[in-house]
């Protein structure tokens, strides 16, 4: 996770208690002790996000819901854990900048069915309701919702694209790539990065008026 202006980050991981600790990096670029952030039953890898403020966000799972610490100021401390009242699932959690610039975007997937889930976050807790995203985009793995642009893999394992904003009724105009990749894709303002499983490193440029098929580096 990324610190305040200087540049210092903060690293968050789960323990052999399954709670989380954390470590912070030192002025001099050394790293502090342990500290325990707390958490109960903690599954799965957290996430982290930094928001339009400079404010950094860790939520994780639980077998029941998901956590949330957050940063009240810019390099402050994290704070928490705090219940976020989320559903539960055991699926990969993913978080991104909040489209409006104010907190922070949790993306999770309905364990059932896959589908794509999200909710909005300002401090530790919720400012907006958990939005079921439409499009037919069931899948799994993470979720990049990267700057202007939402980069997922969908139910068939090809990487699939749509605009960023705030979720609404309406289905977004999701495109699909016709390439498997491995991992999960980086999606930015210019499009979404992937590395496919021929090894290369795919490039999907964003926008309506942006060539069919894919990009794709030099091996």
């Amino acid at each position: 996770m990324g610190g305040g202006a200087d540049g210092r980050a903060t690293v968050v991981l789960r323990d052999s208690l399954r709670r989380l600790t954390a470590r912070e990096q030192g002025a001099d670029g050394g790293w502090g002790p342990w500290r325990v952030l707390g958490g109960v039953d903690v599954v799965g890898d957290p996430v982290a996000a930094t928001d339009g403020k400079g404010r950094g966000y860790v939520f994780a799972s639980t077998v029941t819901t998901v956590l949330v610490w957050a940063q009240q100021v810019p390099g402050g401390p994290l704070t928490g854990p705090s219940l976020t009242a989320l559903p539960p699932t055991t699926l990969a959690l993913s978080a991104s900048p909040a489209p409006n610039g104010d907190g922070v975007r949790l993306w999770f997937r309905k364990p059932a069915s896959g589908d794509l889930r999200s909710a909005d976050f300002s401090g530790v807790g919720p400012v907006s309701p958990v939005t079921e995203l439409p499009g037919g985009v069931a899948g799994f793995g993470p979720v990049s919702g990267g700057d202007g642009l939402l980069a997922v893999r969908s139910r068939t394992g090809f990487l699939a694209t749509a605009p960023h904003g705030r979720t609404g009724a309406s289905a977004p105009a999701w495109k699909l790539e016709r390439f498997l990749f491995a991992g999960a894709p980086d999606a930015g303002r210019d499009g979404v990065a992937a590395i496919g499983l021929d090894g290369r490193l795919h490039w999907t440029p964003a926008g309506p008026e942006a060539p069919a098929g894919r990009v794709v580096a030099a091996e």
